[in-house]
């Protein structure tokens, strides 16, 4: 693809580095990237060595250099007065004593940068003061960030993994926070009606097939309480091709959602440290001498949808994916 090419280029012209830093720059998905990186390298036009690639021939720094704010990250929110800098710390601790992720259910948890600018950016859209918020998937803790700023007048969590709602039940009660509770929910079954058309806004992180994230966005839409209503969820470019964003749009639009932001590489996760040990396709289907990545490179873009209207769910019942909700063809960096 002549698009994907063109990236990669673009990428190694502003530095020489490694294989997960493209994947973690590039617009595309690790499956398209490889694949064009291996016709790269047998033209020639690329080389690796020790781990780290260059191009043959660089392209003027005026044109390939990086021109996002390094302060934040090109995220667009930063908190330079250190107004929640208590807050940081005391999330930071709860964080470190959370259950570990299980690729049982896709989980993989966010740096406490990327959660303390979630809770910024959706701060400063006017999603959170004096609103109440509903959360489905919470292994990276949103709930516990949102209750501890002691802005948000109500938070519900509801998440399959009984470890972590048994967690965020704990943590409610030992800091005494009154405005949060967890409930195990597995988003394959119908939403309870003491959940539906209660909420102002509602944040997800949900998996990355198409169907599997309409069906976490659609039992969010039903719980939000109409028109203007906001709602939050990350997809990566990594494993989803815009193909699926695409569809993903379409459906979106069909639940008369409307995309009002999406923040390019968000959220950045916290992954293995040996990463070439595993049996991940994106190791198992790479050719190149690869080494371990040496800081977080596997990020998604946050969007902000809102309801236009009425609201008009994908999904109301009873749904049976199978393991089909986590995995498919681009399913590069969980294990199926």
């Amino acid at each position: 693809m002549e698009r994907v090419r063109e990236e990669i280029l673009m990428i190694l012209s502003r530095e020489d580095t490694d294989f997960f830093e493209i994947v973690s720059k590039s617009n595309y998905t690790a499956k398209e990237v490889l694949e064009e990186m291996k016709k790269l390298s047998d033209e020639k036009i690329i080389k690796g060595k020790d781990g780290i690639f260059s191009l043959e021939n660089k392209i003027d720094r005026k044109i390939s250099s990086s021109f996002l704010c390094d302060k934040c990250n090109g995220r667009g929110v930063y908190d330079n007065l250190n107004l929640w800098s208590t807050l940081i710390k005391e999330y930071d601790e709860i964080a470190k004593n959370r259950p570990m992720p299980t690729n049982v259910y896709d989980q993989g948890v966010i740096d406490n940068e990327s959660a303390i600018s979630r809770f910024l950016y959706m701060l400063s859209r006017g999603d959170l003061y004096k609103k109440k918020i509903i959360i489905l998937g919470d292994d990276d803790l949103m709930g516990i960030l949102f209750s501890l700023s002691g802005i948000v007048n109500e938070i519900t969590v509801l998440e399959i993994d009984e470890r972590l709602v048994n967690y965020i039940n704990f943590v409610k009660k030992e800091k005494n926070l009154k405005n949060i509770e967890a409930y195990i929910y597995d988003a394959r079954n119908p939403l309870e009606n003491i959940f539906k058309n209660k909420f102002d806004t509602f944040f997800t992180d949900p998996v990355e097939t198409v169907e599997g994230l309409l069906i976490f966005v659609s039992r969010m839409v039903e719980a939000l309480k109409g028109d203007r209503c906001s709602g939050y969820f990350g997809l990566s470019s990594i494993e989803s091709n815009i193909d699926k964003w695409f569809r993903i749009q379409k459906s979106l639009n069909e639940m008369n959602l409307v995309i009002t932001d999406i923040r390019r590489n968000f959220s950045y996760y916290k992954l293995s440290d040996n990463i070439i040990e595993s049996d991940l396709l994106i190791v198992k289907e790479n050719p190149f001498n690869i080494k371990n990545p040496n800081k977080l490179w596997y990020n998604s873009h946050l969007y902000r949808v809102e309801v236009n209207g009425e609201k008009k769910p994908k999904y109301t019942g009873k749904v049976d994916l199978g393991r089909d909700l986590y995995f498919d063809e681009f399913t590069y960096v969980v294990k199926p």
